[in-house]
């Protein structure tokens, strides 16, 4: 769906305009609804309901706080997330006023960017299991893919550059995903998570005006620019907190799962921050 929808609703727009793409999203949720109702209930395995107390929240970001372990990770995200991520503001700028585009254009550039995500969820394994260090690295990558995507002198070139800015893209947030369940403590790993993905999608309010501003003021280059270089300033900046990190070992079981939910809550994130209308987390069991 991140490859062929954001093509097919660009086509749409051109060809028959705004409203037609919106109803035939609409349309698609009774299908999901449908979908849900025919589930056999019978079959289903209930879960005794989480106990809640005051306080849940606070205690989240208390644990945070006090372990770098944690803390780094979340901090890295508030910036790439605010600065690094803002591309439904960021594409149609270069769609319109770098490429000369429409909305096609756009949706190309949208399905590049999915397809490279696809790619980079599907290659996240070879990178060895999830880091600090690796979480750096991939912040890196995000940062220099997104500084050589801001040159780009055709649609074409910048089509191929978003593919490598897609892979980044999934693979910081399936590194900081895994990273932050292999050290939460299990009886706050749901709030953990909780917050590291309101830290990628909650920062939309803040990152996007400013980046709206930077490409009006600047121009459509200057988003990828900014974001590019807050991938990378931040990575350098947390470094040596990320290097002094002794990893926890776990089993290849333990891994094997954290690394298939975090790579499925990857794709979830970026696809709600994508949009700016987020449908739902995606944590782990507590």
């Amino acid at each position: 769906s991140r490859i062929f929808g954001p093509a097919i609703s660009g086509t749409l727009i051109a060809v028959v305009g705004l409203s037609t793409p919106f109803f035939v999203n609409g349309v698609s949720y009774l299908a999901a609804t449908v979908a849900l109702l025919m589930m056999r209930r019978s079959e289903f395995v209930p879960k005794a309901p989480v106990a809640k107390s005051p306080g849940q929240v606070r205690e989240g970001v208390r644990v945070v706080w006090a372990d770098p372990r944690l803390r780094t990770p979340i901090l890295m995200t508030i910036v790439i997330g605010a600065l690094a991520y803002e591309n439904q503001i960021a594409l149609p700028l270069f769609a319109k006023y770098v490429f000369g585009g429409s909305a096609g254009s756009y949706g190309l550039l949208s399905s590049a960017m999915g397809i490279g995500s696809v790619i980079g969820g599907l290659l996240i394994a070879r990178f060895g299991r999830a880091s600090h260090r690796r979480m750096g690295f991939a912040a890196l990558f995000l940062g220099v893919s997104m500084l050589i995507a801001s040159v780009m002198p055709s649609i074409g070139f910048m089509v191929i550059a978003l593919v490598v800015v897609g892979a980044g893209s999934v693979a910081f947030i399936t590194m900081g995903s895994a990273t932050l369940q292999m050290n939460a403590p299990v009886e706050v790993r749901g709030r953990v998570m909780a917050l590291y993905v309101t830290a990628i999608i909650g920062t939309t309010p803040i990152g996007g005006p400013v980046i709206g501003w930077i490409g009006q003021q600047f121009g459509a280059r200057a988003t990828f620019v900014t974001g590019g270089m807050a991938c990378i300033l931040t990575a350098l900046a947390a470094w040596r907190s990320l290097a002094r990190v002794t990893e926890p070992v776990l089993s290849d079981v333990e891994d094997a799962a954290i690394e298939k939910r975090a790579v499925i809550a990857a794709e979830d994130a970026e696809s709600d921050k994508s949009s700016a209308m987020p449908r739902h987390i995606s944590t782990p069991e507590p």
